[in-house]
């Protein structure tokens, strides 16, 4: 990644004004949206929780939610990013899609499953981007669909693939919100799940916990949502 600002190239939605969103906002929008009414909604690793939308709304413990709505809130402490890095404190809610210039890889049981200088991030706050590929280089013949389907309140419903033998790894839009079209059909692929994936030549850390799919580089910084405690943010 070069850590160059996001443009917007014609995307639907990708427009992307950093300075328009800091720490102090969040928080105060992170407060707002913890007084909402609870609802049932199925996350990325296709439970069933109950509680506020995955996307940041938090609410007391309930069993069976995810271990990051059972422990004591942690409260965000922004790293500041170096020259040519991103903070994912910078990016906004609702999120938004940018291309990426560079070359991305996923390969699993040492074969080459996607391929590409063609991705998509999907940039939200607290979140390590997560990089979605075009389907046509992606090797479709090692998917077979998953589990269920969650719900985003900003992209839709999301369809599950298995990988070979490793259950849910991936998943899709097929019919996004307008805003979002332009991930329509791309797949992104759990860093958790997959052996490796790959952004030029760094190999990605999985985001923090089960939860999202956010690949972390060091072309960014957090904290990152997704570990105990964080799931409010």
């Amino acid at each position: 990644q070069t850590g160059a600002e996001p443009q917007q190239r014609g995307l639907p939605g990708a427009v992307w004004a950093p300075e328009q969103h800091n720490l102090a906002a969040l928080h105060v929008e992170i407060g707002a949206r913890q007084h909402g009414e609870p609802a049932q909604y199925r996350n990325h690793a296709g439970k069933v929780d109950d509680g506020f939308h995955h996307e940041g709304k938090r609410t007391s413990h309930t069993a069976g939610a995810p271990n990051g709505w059972q422990d004591p809130q942690v409260t965000p402490q922004r790293i500041e990013p170096q020259p040519g890095q991103e903070s994912v404190w910078d990016y906004p809610r609702p999120p938004v899609v940018v291309p990426f210039p560079g070359r991305v890889r996923v390969v699993h049981a040492g074969i080459v499953v996607a391929d590409t200088t063609a991705a998509l991030r999907v940039l939200e706050t607290s979140q390590p981007p997560a990089f979605y590929l075009p389907p046509g280089d992606v090797a479709l013949g090692r998917l077979s669909p998953g589990r269920g389907s969650s719900w985003c309140e900003w992209k839709g419903a999301a369809t599950y693939w298995h990988l070979d033998d490793v259950a849910d790894a991936a998943w899709s839009y097929t019919s996004p919100t307008s805003t979002f079209d332009a991930i329509r059909d791309h797949l992104a692929f759990y860093a958790q799940k997959v052996d490796e994936c790959w952004v030029d030549d760094e190999r990605v850390l999985p985001n923090p916990g089960n939860f999202y799919g956010g690949w972390i580089t060091s072309a960014v910084v957090g904290p990152f949502k997704g570990g105990p405690g964080t799931l409010g943010w």
